[in-house]
Parts: structure tokens; sequence; C-alpha cells
């Protein structure tokens, strides 16, 4: 499938409606204003675009640190992020699920918008995003991909993505429309819970499989997204993206549905065990049968455990809604203090004879 944008006139237009909804109070709201907020951009071989990128951002989110973490990049992204007004930091693994998880590391903050270096976001959605996470008391906000002929993004392109979103869809209640998605705000209890190892997936799949994994509140804003023509895909090409499929179907599987994947295969060689006429193949059959049983029951009570470990970690950060509503606390009581300096006493307000006698 191929979705190529032909028409610089929709798109603009689209772009005059997005810079509209913001003119009207999205982009300047008072409680965005209050918040911590880091752009999180990975960035690799992206000198052409980050520079746009970073002062698009900057200008959507003027109180907000943009962090730009660079895949050791040789074309000068690092140069041109640090002069555009990002905090530039290298890093040395390539894989986007290492950066992520060293980004989420390493940035302490309120709210979390994680982009993308390629120019493909609308940085001006972000105040959006960002409202609806306060208003909703959400954990993430996705940024759904619109193509600027109204039709929605679907991940389809590679057959890797198209069988992880229906995989997540079968396992879980998915909420989304483009789960794939590389536009997303997020919570501080969401990123700093967020401390499973790869799951060997793409990384936006780890970020949704953590979120419906622990039952956060999630949501989704439609944001506007520049595609790029798709070459046409060769015959090699579609046998990797095929076998890649494969092995990431059995990847999430193993990982999501342990006692499933193990204890059906076990339960298929204890019955032909129990039919078998020959006393070797009744020993192997039955060996077999108890080993994938009890690897099945080991796998499963590893992921309940970590599970545990990661909602008990996300249960001890304190949650936006919780956070705004201290700082409110805090302000009006300042805001006590202060009109109680100005006040006259009840001294003062007396009459100066009254106050000799």
């Amino acid at each position: 499938m191929s979705i190529v944008d032909n028409s610089s006139d929709i798109r603009s237009r689209l772009a005059a409606a997005e810079a509209a909804l913001v003119a009207i109070g999205q982009r300047n709201d008072p409680v965005i204003e209050r918040l911590d907020i880091a752009v999180l951009i990975p960035a690799e071989e992206n000198a052409t675009t980050i520079s746009e990128v970073v002062r698009g951002y900057r200008v959507a989110l003027p109180s907000a640190r943009i962090y730009v973490y660079d895949a050791d990049s040789t074309d000068g992204t690092a140069l041109m992020a640090k002069e555009a007004g990002a905090i530039v930091r290298r890093e040395g693994s390539a894989d986007a699920g290492d950066r992520i998880r060293h980004m989420f590391a390493d940035v302490d903050a309120d709210v979390y918008v994680l982009a993308d270096a390629s120019g493909a976001y609308d940085p001006t959605a972000a105040p959006r995003m960002i409202s609806r996470l306060v208003e909703r008391q959400a954990d993430m906000v996705s940024g759904g991909r619109i193509t600027p002929d109204k039709k929605a993004f679907e991940p389809t392109l590679k057959l890797e993505d198209a069988c992880t979103t229906s995989l997540i869809s079968q396992l879980f209640k998915n909420p989304f429309n483009d789960m794939l998605t590389g536009y997303r705000v997020l919570s501080k209890r969401f990123v700093k819970s967020f401390t499973t190892p790869t799951r060997g997936l793409n990384a936006q799949a780890d970020l949704v499989l953590h979120a419906l994994d622990l039952a956060m509140t999630v949501s989704e804003v439609h944001t506007t997204y520049s595609l790029d023509p798709m070459p046409a895909p060769s015959q090699a090409s579609i046998a990797a993206d095929a076998w890649r499929a494969l092995t990431t179907s059995a990847r999430l599987m193993r990982n999501e549905r342990p006692l499933l994947v193990f204890g059906l295969p076990g339960l298929g060689a204890g019955i032909l065990a129990s039919v078998s006429p020959s006393l070797t193949e009744t020993v192997v059959l039955v060996g077999i049968s108890v080993g994938l049983t009890l690897t099945g029951i080991v796998l499963n009570e590893i992921r309940r455990v970590g599970r545990q470990a990661r909602r008990e970690a996300f249960n001890l950060i304190e949650s936006l809604a919780s956070r705004l509503e201290r700082l409110d606390d805090t302000r009006r009581r300042l805001e006590e203090i202060e009109a109680s300096r100005l006040r006259p006493s009840a001294l003062e307000m007396r009459p100066r004879s009254a106050r000799i006698n």
C-alpha cells in the first residue's frame, strides 16, 4: 500500500486548521505553562530535518526542554540540533528501543513528549495532546496519524508492523486506531515505570504493551502526518519482512501468553504419550510434555512477578492530576499568606485616639 501526498493545497489547509486550533487557546493553556515538559527526540542521520523539528517544538512549547539523543550520526545532526536550541546527548546504541529507555532514565519531568527527528509529525499538535493528557488524567496520549487526504494512516506498509498490530489487538482490548505511531505524550509515572527489557519488538509496540498490560488510562488525538513516497518493495525485502513478521509474532506470543504457547504442545505430547504403544516413545513424550508444561508455568510466573513489580513502581509515582492539585493548593496557600500580609490588622484599623487610650 502506498499513500502519497500529491496536493500541497490540502496540506497547507490542514496545517492552517491545526494552527487555528492552537490559536483558540490550547497552546496557551495555563496548565501547560505550569508543567515541567521534556521533548525527547531520538535522531540518527537527520541533519536535513532536525533544526526545523527542534525549532517547531520550541515555538509550540516555549517552556519545554528539548532533548535530542543522537546515535553517533556522521552528518552533523548533533551540531545542527544544538544550534537550534536543543540539549544534545550522544547515544552509542543505534537501537531505537535502547535510546528510548536511556532517555526515560536520564530525563526527569512531569510530562514527556516523544517525537521524531524526521519532521513527519506536526509539533503544533503537542499542546493539544498534553491538554488531553491532563483532561483525561491519562498516562499516554498517542498521536494518531492522519495523511493530508484525510485518511487515517494504517501502519500496514510492512508485514511485521501489520502482524504486531493484529496480535496486540487480539491479546488486549486495543483502544488505538494507530498503534505504532512515533508521536506520544506520556506521564512521569508511565516513563519511570517503563523498566522492562526489550521484548524484541518494535519500540512503539513495547510502549503500547506497557500501557495495556498495566491497564493505564490512554487516549488518542489525530495529528497530521507528512508521508514521503514509498519505494516499491523487492522480493528480497518481502521475504525478509515475512521472516521478521514470523519471529516477531512468535516472540510476542511467548512473552505475553507463555502458558498457552508451551502448555498446548505439552498437553499434546501428553495425549500422544497416553496412546503410544512403545515404552520408549511414551517416556520421551512424557518428558517433553512435563518439560514444556513446566517451562510455560515458570515463564508465566516470571511475567506475573514482573508485571506486579512494574505496577508497584507505577503506583509509587505521583500522578499528574495529584501533582497539579498539590501545585494549586500550594499556590492558594501562598496567595492567602500574601493577602494576610497586605491586609491591615485590627489594631491598625482603629482610630489613633482609641489606640492611645
